[in-house]
């Protein structure tokens, strides 16, 4: 279990189990949380932050993966993921990619 999936497990113990078991409850608390959309928004020290700080896309791609899933991304991922940043600002671009990866399958069963 990555640190960033144990940290969401203990602040949101009712939407996050231990045991995946994809429910309505995790979909809209992923896609409408203002809890969730608040730890998205750049901050100091944030991941957002920090990510949008990084000198390129790529950069921006891999240092995701490795914090949210703990590997980095395949070519395929990375190209997909680079050409999407790519297209929008550092921070919002920062900002959809870890929500991505904090909403995707893996995420939750392998971490």
């Amino acid at each position: 279990m990555s640190q960033m999936e144990r940290a969401f497990t203990a602040t949101f113990p009712d939407v996050m189990t231990d045991n995946y078991n994809p429910s309505l409850q995790q979909a809209l608390f992923y896609t409408n949380s203002p809890i969730l959309n608040g730890l998205l928004k750049p901050a100091p020290s944030n991941m957002t932050a920090k990510l949008a700080a990084l000198p390129s896309p790529e950069a921006r791609v891999q240092e995701a993966f490795r914090t949210v899933l703990g590997r980095s991304p395949d070519t395929t991922e990375l190209q997909q993921c680079k050409s999407i940043l790519t297209a929008q600002s550092p921070e919002k671009g920062s900002r959809n990619l870890l929500w991505a990866l904090l909403t995707c399958t893996e995420f939750q069963v392998n971490h």
